[in-house]
């Protein structure tokens, strides 16, 4: 499957002819995406209107049901920790993320049943950010699940 590149040019530039290259999908079995436009479009919305970004914090996140989050453990004196993360959609353009510990937990906490501030809470117990102080470990949260919103890895419960 071919796709297009979409190019937003300043009026001016309409006038030069313009030749789009075509490049192959990475998955030829990329699903329709149109729910995920919806849901990327919505997301863009949402935060261009926010104006305290820190709101995020009560808000209550899922997962949407086209993804999953393959983990690789690794056994170091005899206890598991996740070493590698990666968090892909199944359903629509096939996006890839790799997370690391905190934010793979994290995202399993996001099942539309407690907040953000709630599901950090639970993250920071299970996988401590050493080092790091209670406004950084959100700021740098907030900063994760903005770009998972955008690309459609997550939803706010009742916003579609």
């Amino acid at each position: 499957m071919l796709m297009g590149r979409l190019i937003w040019l300043p009026p001016r530039m309409l006038l030069l002819p313009l030749v789009v290259p075509a490049r192959a999908m990475p998955e030829p079995d990329a699903a329709p995406a149109s729910e995920q436009l919806l849901r990327m479009t919505a997301a863009q919305d949402m935060l261009a209107g926010m104006t305290e970004r820190r709101a995020l914090l009560d808000e209550t996140f899922k997962l949407v049901p086209g993804h999953r989050l393959d983990q690789t453990l690794r056994c170091i004196d005899g206890a598991y920790s996740i070493e590698r993360a990666l968090l892909q959609l199944t359903e629509g353009m096939p996006f890839r993320a790799n997370v690391d510990a905190f934010n793979a937990y994290l995202v399993t906490r996001l099942d539309g049943t407690r907040t953000l501030r709630e599901a950090i809470a639970d993250a920071v117990q299970a996988a401590p950010m050493r080092g790091m102080e209670t406004d950084e470990v959100e700021a740098a949260t907030l900063r994760s699940v903005r770009r998972m919103l955008e690309l459609g890895f997550i939803e706010i419960r009742g916003v579609k």
